[in-house]
Formats: C-alpha cells, sequence, structure tokens
C-alpha cells in the first residue's frame, strides 16, 4: 500500500507530513489495551523459514523475511516448483500485512471469548502458497521487522532499494540448493508498482554479469494496484471520482486545478514538492467526498489491518517468526517514508517497458480502488514505448469466471495480462481471496484465466430456469415479450452480458417461494422473479396465509380513466403508519409510479419502498413465501415530470375544488432528456473500470447513432416505443419554477445513473441554473454513517446514494425512507 493511506492518523506522516506522528503514536498506544493479548502462534502457521537477510554485512543492516513452502505444489519436485515474493508498498509498510492480512496461508481475525475480545489466526481461503512457495520480504531495511543500522542508510531510491532487495534475494535462494531452480516471479501492490518493475530490472540487466549458477531465475512479475508513472496517475483522479458519482463538475474543476499543481512539479523535476502536491489531491478528494479511504470507495471504515499491528506485539508471535521480542513493529515507517519522499513522483515506466519485452508482465488492479485503480493503470499503460502495445490495445478484453461467477475482465497480448478485479478495493487478495489466488495460479502455470464470449441474451424472464410453461402470469405480446418488458430492443446489459448456462439455476420444475423483508436479508434472486413468484402464488395458495390482514393496503382498487371502455389504473394505497401531522389532512401524499414503460408499480410496492417486502424463506425445506415488514423508477423520469406538468398547467382552468394539490414531485434514475443521457454511458462504463478503451469507442459509435436517429426523429411506432428518446426536459425546466424538484440516482446505477442525469440537469433553460451548479455538494449521512451527498438551490434538490443501484429504495431502504421524509418536511438533509 502507499503510505498515506491505511489509517485516518497515518493518512498524511506517510508521505512526510510529519506533525501528525503524535496522533499517531496516541491511536498506537491506545490500540495496545483493544485486545487481549494474542494467542500465540500455533505451530501449524510458523513460517518454513524465517529470519534475517543480511543486506550489509559491515552494518548489520538486514532485510526480514518470512516463507511459506507450497502446501500442495503440483509438480512432482519442489525444485520446479515456483516461488512467488511478496512486496508491500508505502513507501515503508510491512510485508507482514500482506502476510497475515491478504494472501498468506493465515489471516489474523478478531474472536470473542469469555466477552473479551482476541485475535487469533484462521486458514485463508484464496492463500498464495496453495501450490507455490512464497516468500514476505520487509522492504526496504527500517520497515516492519527489517533493520536499518542508521536512518542514513535507509535507500532514497529505486535503484538503491533494488541493490538491497538483489542481495537479499540471492542470500534466500542460497539457503536451499532446491531453490536455485526454482522459477522465481516478483509481487506486490501499491508502492510495489516501483519496488517490483525496479528489482526485475535489476535483475535482468545484472543477470548477464553474473555465472549462471548466481542468477536469479527470475520469470515474471505482477503488479497489483500498484503506482508506476505518478505523473499520468495523478491525473487522473478527478475524472475517475466524477464518473463514478462521487463529485460533481465543480467539485472536478477544482481537482484537475490540483492535479495540474502536481503534474507541473513533477515535470519541473521539483520532486518533494511535486509529493506534497499529489497528497494535497488525495487529501482533497477525501474530504469532499466523506469516504473512509480511497482504497475502496464501498467501505464505511478502514481495512482492519491494525489486526495484524496488535497480533505482531505478542512476544510469543514475535519469539516463532525469529524475532527479537524488544523490536517494536510499526505496520508502516515514518523514518522509511520520509527517505523515499523524494522518489514518490519519479516514474518506473520505462523499467516495465523493458521488462514486458523480456519476461510476463501481470497488472491488476480492484475496479472499487479510487487511488491506484483501473483508469489509472491503463493511463499509462497506454503510453507505454513497446512495440507490442497497439496489439495489446487491440486484443479483446474478455469476461473472466471463477467457480462459475463473473469475477473480472482479462486483456493480454504477447508477454502482457491486465486483470480487473470486481467488487474489490486496493487490497485485492483481502477482497477476494479465492479469485485472486485462481488468478495468480492461472496467470503463472499459463492456463489462462477462465473466460466466456460474450452474445447477447434472450430477454431476462426466462433465466434462473423459469420456462415459458412454468410463468402462467405472462402474457404474451406480439413481439413475444411479457408486459413488463415491452421494449422492442435490446438492452445494453442483455447485450453485453455473457451466457453462463450452468450457473442459471434449475430447470424450472422447481417450485419458487418467496416471502416479504427486511432488504439487508434479500438474496440474489432478481427483486421482480421474487414479486412475480410471489403473485402467482396469491392465486394458488390461501390469500390469508400469503398476504396477512396487517399487510392488507389501507385502500385499493381500479380507477377507471374511461368510462365507455372500461380502461382503468389499478392502485395500492398505504396510510402513514405514524403521521407527524395531528390531522391526517396536512399528512403528506407521496404519489409512486413505475418505470419501463409499462412497468407495475407492484414491483416498487413490494419490492422497493412499500411498508412490506417479497423475499425467499425456507419452512420444511421448502421456500414459502411469507411478509416482513420493509423497514426502512427510470422511465418515471418521463411520467412524473409529465404529470407534473400537466397538473401545473391544467389547475388553472379548473375550480379550486377540482384542483390537485401538487407540492413537489422527485424523480429516482430517470430517463429524462434520452438524447444527453444516452451519450454517457461508454465514458461512465470506462472510468468504472468495467470496459477498456477500445469497448468504449464501439460503444460510442453505437451512442452516436442513437443520438443522430433522435435528433432525425426516426422513430419505430409501437405503443411507447416511439416516445423513449423523446425529452421531458423542458416540463422540467417549467416545473422547477414552480414547485420543488427532487432528482436522485443510485451511484451504481449503469442506465440511468449520476453522470445521466448531471449530463442533462446543466443542460436546463432555467434562470436559477448557474446558482444551482455554484453549490457546494454537501457529504450526506444517516445516523451518522456516510449515506451520499446534496446538492441543492432553491427548488432543486439533487441526491447521490451510495450503496445503491437502480432501485434505490431496494438497496437502501432505511436512507431512502430519511431523504423522502426530510425533503418532503424541509427539514434538509442531516
Amino acid at each position: 500500500m502507499e503510505t498515506n493511506n491505511m489509517h485516518s492518523y497515518i493518512c498524511v506522516s506517510m508521505e512526510s507530513m510529519m506533525p501528525l506522528k503524535l496522533i499517531f503514536f496516541l491511536t498506537f498506544f491506545i490500540h495496545l489495551h483493544r485486545y487481549s493479548s494474542a494467542s500465540i502462534l500455533p505451530k501449524e502457521a510458523h513460517p518454513t523459514k524465517s529470519g534475517y537477510l543480511t543486506v550489509n554485512a559491515t552494518t548489520g543492516s538486514a532485510i526480514f523475511y518470512a516463507f511459506y513452502e507450497a502446501q500442495n505444489p503440483n509438480d512432482t519436485s519442489l525444485s520446479q516448483t515456483p516461488l512467488v515474493i511478496w512486496l508491500q508498498g508505502g513507501p515503508g509498510c510491512s510485508s507482514m500485512t500482506g502476510n497475515f492480512y491478504e494472501l498468506g496461508p493465515w489471516r489474523v481475525t478478531p474472536s470473542m471469548k469469555q466477552n473479551v475480545k482476541h485475535l487469533e489466526l484462521q486458514p485463508n481461503p484464496g492463500s498464495w502458497n496453495r501450490i507455490f512457495g512464497l516468500l514476505f520480504l520487509d522492504n526496504p531495511i527500517g520497515t516492519g521487522f527489517s533493520i536499518a543500522s542508521t536512518p542514513e542508510e535507509i535507500p532514497t531510491d529505486q535503484q538503491a532499494v533494488s541493490r538491497h532487495l538483489f542481495i537479499a534475494i540471492r542470500k534466500f535462494i542460497a539457503l536451499d540448493p532446491l531453490f536455485k531452480s526454482r522459477p522465481i516471479y516478483i509481487t506486490g501492490e501499491s508502492y510495489g508498482g516501483k519496488y517490483v518493475p525496479s528489482i526485475a530490472y535489476y535483475i535482468l540487466k545484472r543477470n548477464p554479469l553474473l555465472t549462471p549458477s548466481k542468477r536469479v531465475n527470475l520469470h515474471g512479475l505482477a503488479i497489483s494496484n500498484g503506482l508506476t508513472d505518478p505523473e499520468t496517475q495523478v491525473g487522473t483522479h478527478a475524472l475517475q471520482s466524477y464518473y463514478f458519482g462521487l463529485i460533481n463538475e465543480k467539485q472536478k474543476t477544482q481537482l484537475e486545478k490540483l492535479q495540474f499543481e502536481a503534474i507541473q512539479l513533477t515535470k519541473a523535476g521539483n520532486w518533494s514538492d511535486a509529493t506534497d502536491a499529489r497528497t494535497n489531491v488525495l487529501s482533497f478528494l477525501q474530504n469532499i467526498t466523506g469516504l473512509a479511504t480511497l482504497f475502496d470507495f464501498r467501505r464505511h471504515r478502514l481495512y482492519d489491518t491494525d489486526w495484524v499491528v496488535d497480533y505482531l506485539k505478542d512476544p510469543e508471535v514475535k519469539k516463532a517468526l525469529g524475532v527479537d521480542e524488544s523490536m517494536v513493529f510499526e505496520e508502516c515507517s515514518d523514518v522509511v517514508s520520509a527517505a523515499l519522499h523524494s522518489d514518490v513522483m519519479k516514474s518506473v515506466r520505462f523499467k516495465v517497458e523493458y521488462l514486458v519485452k523480456n519476461t510476463k508482465v501481470l497488472l491488476l488492479q480492484g475496479q472499487c480502488d479510487l487511488r491506484d485503480g483501473v483508469f489509472s493503470a491503463e493511463s499509462w499503460m497506454k503510453k507505454m514505448k513497446w512495440e507490442g502495445l497497439q496489439k495489446f490495445l487491440d486484443a479483446e478484453r474478455d469476461v473472466w469466471y471463477v467457480n462459475g461467477v463473473l469475477a473480472g475482465y482479462v486483456q493480454k497480448s504477447d508477454n502482457l495480462s491486465h486483470v480487473v478485479v470486481l467488487a474489490a478495493g486496493h487490497f485485492v487478495a483481502t477482497d477476494q481471496a479465492v479469485n485472486s489466488q485462481a488468478m495468480i495460479e492461472d496467470w503463472i502455470l499459463d492456463r489462462g484465466l477462465k473466460i466466456r464470449t460474450t452474445k447477447a441474451l434472450e430477454p431476462r424472464r426466462w433465466r434462473r430456469g423459469l420456462k415459458k410453461r412454468d410463468a402462467p402470469w405472462e402474457k404474451a405480446t406480439e413481439t413475444g415479450r411479457p408486459p413488463w418488458e415491452k421494449a422492442t430492443e435490446t438492452t445494453m446489459e442483455e447485450a453485453t452480458e455473457t451466457v453462463n448456462d450452468e450457473n442459471e439455476g434449475g430447470d424450472g420444475d422447481e417450485a419458487d417461494h418467496v416471502e416479504l423483508m427486511h432488504p439487508s436479508s434479500m438474496e440474489s434472486k432478481p427483486l421482480h422473479l421474487n414479486l412475480l413468484t410471489f403473485l402467482f402464488h396469491l392465486h394458488t395458495h390461501s390469500s390469508a396465509s400469503i398476504l396477512p390482514k396487517e399487510a392488507h393496503p389501507t385502500k385499493s382498487g381500479y380507477l377507471p380513466v374511461n368510462t365507455t371502455t372500461g380502461s382503468a389504473v389499478f392502485y395500492a394505497f398505504y396510510e402513514a403508519q405514524n403521521p407527524n401531522h395531528t390531522s391526517l389532512s396536512q399528512t403528506p401524499l407521496v404519489i409512486w409510479l413505475q418505470e419501463g414503460p409499462g412497468c407495475s408499480s407492484m414491483i416498487g410496492n413490494f419490492c422497493q419502498l412499500g411498508p412490506w417486502r417479497v423475499t425467499p424463506s425456507m419452512k420444511q425445506n421448502v421456500e414459502q413465501p411469507q411478509l416482513q415488514p420493509n423497514p426502512g423508477g427510470s422511465y418515471a423520469g418521463k411520467y412524473v415530470p409529465s404529470i407534473g406538468y400537466y397538473i401545473l398547467k391544467r389547475n388553472p382552468l379548473l375550480p379550486l375544488s377540482e384542483r390537485v394539490n401538487l407540492h413537489a414531485l422527485a424523480i429516482a434514475n430517470g430517463l429524462t432528456d434520452p438524447e444527453n443521457q444516452v451519450g454517457t454511458h461508454a465514458l461512465q462504463s470506462y472510468y468504472l473500470g468495467l470496459i477498456n478503451e477500445k469497448q468504449k469507442t464501439q460503444l460510442e459509435k453505437l451512442q452516436f447513432e442513437a443520438i443522430q436517429l433522435t435528433k432525425s426523429c426516426k422513430v419505430v411506432s409501437a405503443a411507447l416505443h416511439s416516445d423513449v428518446m423523446k425529452s421531458v426536459r423542458f416540463k422540467v425546466e417549467y416545473l422547477v419554477k414552480n414547485t420543488k424538484v427532487l432528482l436522485f440516482q443510485g451511484q451504481c446505477d449503469l442506465r440511468d445513473g449520476v453522470v445521466a442525469a448531471e449530463s442533462w440537469m446543466k443542460k436546463m433553460k432555467w434562470e436559477g441554473l448557474q446558482k444551482f451548479l455554484d453549490a457546494e455538494r454537501e457529504v450526506w449521512n444517516v445516523n451518522g454513517v456516510l449515506a451520499g451527498y446534496v446538492q441543492k438551490s432553491d427548488n432543486l434538490s439533487h441526491v447521490v446514494v451510495l450503496g445503491a443501484g437502480h432501485m434505490v429504495a431496494a438497496d437502501q431502504g432505511v436512507n431512502s425512507q430519511a431523504m423522502i421524509q426530510d425533503w418532503i418536511l424541509d427539514r434538509g438533509f442531516c
């Protein structure tokens, strides 16, 4: 890891902001008392070898190591079993974090014994030493348990770091004759993006000068979320965070100015000031987003690496590792960080350019890392001076599966492989242990990562094994689609999703049963399928057992809209459970319209924001539908402003007693101005790390075609199909002048998300627009936890809901409830 990272109290000090040392010391002291003393290191968890590798015989400076032999080596002879070397980042952070928190065979975890919290070791199912030997080095000297005789001997550049590492690696190889012939792979993360290519470059340059018996048998290198080309990478944070929905355009501009300063100082060779400028960029980003850590925007707290620190304080653990019991362990060393402060902004890209011509190179990123993530890496990769670059850029980016489940994406050409690991942050092996294990094993053994060819899917309704004959609630249309999927075009997600038949569930003969309960208990089954199964059971079971009396709507039925034909709108109304007002006549009435076009609001009722929710439950080994309280729409981006606009235009023509008392309208993840919104998908998906530059270009061509057809009004008539690409932005422009308007998006929605909304909002013809755009975007908390961001001016409010997708109320029930209540009651967002 880089050292302005892992804990807020060392966030800046690790890049030489020394005034925070006192905070670090105090926090360290407090940690002494957080747990009972750790149990000793059990014998089965001892390293195969551990101790010190001297790098300066005169001064006694040495690098600490811990080596774990392969648990189940593939080769019959250990002499051919690969050796993986791991280097932690920082600069100055101990590889014991990688050992006991990420990829080692045992992980430190907390447990309760007699009401006292203990730390203990548990086997790591994703250990990288399953079939390889695994060596952890505390690098450079002065880091972790390593020894630097004096601060002046600590390296100040990558050449000195590599010289010490080369000595240490050769000395380790000399410990066992079998080590000499074993293929060596050097790996690391974060600031290891400099260490790893530097020592590999040093080895390949040094080997020809040595006799064969003294050479290091380097076979490849892997960098996880690495800082490799800082000048390029520091310029990526603003765009990435903007397209993640974490900052708005005003904040993006502010962040770009800070990035520009860091880049200019780097170009001028003012290394120390450039490092400080980069720290300013990252500090500003963390402050305006309110995130617990930039290493993973999903996390509500820091990575728990302090468990390792507490565990390694135990004298018995130190003794088992071969460390002097009096030695004080620091996760990250301020002294080492200060020594390498001027090295931070220096690029080692030229070393990767040399290495990729001579050995295997793997670059991997956790998709949720905001510091050294996917876009950061791809930005410098495409600048490499390498004759194979264009071939790599032209290579297909394939979908990658582990155990039949989507794990990420892979792009490979010649010696270079690039992997994006989904649902992982900076600590990839911590967040996705089994997937990272599969990745490193397949790459080293040249087995190729398991991929699938993508193609368009049949409509989503037939997935999870639900056959047409098993879905009596479906009515075929002239297009062969059920009523809730009337769109006549393949959606973006259907067009890019990968077929995975063996994981789609059964053959459709098993009964699906569901119940209603809290969203935190929702299983992975699509919400609309849960609801459809539930409604089907209303026809096949006693309704009293399925829909208990307390879950009945206050009123429900039909509202005729054409008395001649009998056409009517179905409704279900639930009175306020705990109205704030003494009189119900003053209690606000909220109307919900589902999207589609053509989707039922019963999805919103039973899956999102109604008082009861559908979810599966098991009774007597059979899934059965029940109801549980809910604690806590898309095309409605047209419906809502359209009916709001209609009301405000119609009301003046009616007697007061017949007018609709409209006070406000809110749109969740709405499709409001399609021509603008359809043009956002490529950039958003690219900066999220979900597609590469080649795929972005392909998607932009499709977007351009849709925009041109919209401009020329070439649409196909089929019910509301011809309405899809028509804008209703002008109605919002009228409404915001006359009533309150709330626009909110789930930050994880790729269809109608944050960037899609902001793309048309900033084009509104409204005299209050500039004031809104200039308004500060505030951090929004619910119950003391970061919930998202709020921007407000006059009648317009815009909310980004973190941890939510298209169905905001389904994903964040309590937060969406707090949002709508605070907005309606003008309480402000807490």
